[in-house]
């Protein structure tokens, strides 16, 4: 029998953005204005789309897939139905999460829309009321990135996509310092990222332990009380 072709190794090594990165771009994001009044523009949804991706490790194509059904906003979950691998998911939204969709809800409510807040209609969308695309997305992206002094080469990014993976990475970095060992929480990582096995988040830990050496020494700290030292007689 001929042997089964491995899947091929990743060889993209993701842009992880420190916190003060971070709080760059989303304080870009909120500066930005609408250039020529264009109605297609998508500059309305952007700062929360970008939130959105940070705090929860969503696909940008989810984000711009949900629909207003799909965000309970009482409940403070997100679900995600009919995803890239059919790993339907519910999310919860962080307090700081929530009150930014708060503010872009009643914002929207405000736009001369009709019947933009039903349930099956888009949650994200450009001042038209149409759904956003990916390309928006990213064009806006590419400019906050540049207002942030963040250099970006084409095809090795920093991409909109590493927003998830820094979702990951500071996640199992504040799970560490609490004190839990990061491949007790890899499970978790890997359910609210969607991955079928734990494995395809496994990654995440050699990344965190590069950006983060510190948490080495930490975890191996933790880990001794857990598993310490003994030594066998000789006989």
């Amino acid at each position: 029998m001929p042997v089964y072709p491995r899947k091929p190794k990743k060889l993209y090594v993701p842009y992880i953005f420190s916190k003060e990165e971070i709080e760059k771009i989303f304080f870009a994001a909120d500066s930005l204005k609408a250039e020529n009044r264009l109605f297609t523009s998508a500059v309305f949804s952007i700062p929360v789309i970008l939130r959105l991706l940070y705090s929860t490790g969503m696909r940008i194509g989810e984000a711009l897939a949900l629909n207003n059904k799909d965000v309970d906003m009482p409940n403070g979950v997100i679900y995600i139905r009919h995803p890239k691998n059919k790993m339907e998911r519910q999310l919860p939204i962080i307090d700081s999460l929530h009150c930014v969709l708060r503010q872009y809800l009643e914002n929207r409510g405000k736009l001369p829309l009709q019947c933009v807040g039903l349930p099956d209609n888009p949650l994200f969308i450009s001042l038209n009321g149409s759904r956003i695309d990916n390309g928006a997305v990213f064009r806006w992206f590419l400019r906050i990135l540049q207002i942030c002094g963040i250099p970006y080469m084409p095809g090795k990014g920093p991409r909109i996509h590493d927003l998830r993976h820094t979702f990951a990475v500071h996640a199992l970095e504040w799970a560490s310092r609490d004190g839990a060992d990061l491949y007790n929480t890899l499970p978790v990582i890997s359910v609210a990222l969607g991955h079928k096995c734990v494995t395809d988040t496994e990654h995440y830990v050699r990344i965190t332990r590069q950006v983060y050496p510190d948490l080495t020494a930490m975890t191996s700290a933790i880990s001794e009380h857990i598993f310490p030292t003994i030594s066998i007689p000789r006989q």
